[in-house]
């Protein structure tokens, strides 16, 4: 994880199951507590 740089690898190698698809928008990252509210208001709009 650490040398590839990737954080999903840890959940990976856990067993976890990770899916991707294409989308036409940018993606929302959630950082931050105030990134975290903001995509759970988006969410409870969906």
């Amino acid at each position: 994880e650490i040398r590839e740089r990737l954080e999903q690898l840890r959940a990976l190698e856990d067993g976890m199951r990770i899916a991707a698809a294409l989308v036409d928008t940018i993606p929302l990252g959630v950082d931050t507590p105030a990134d975290l509210e903001r995509a759970r208001r988006i969410l409870d709009k969906s």
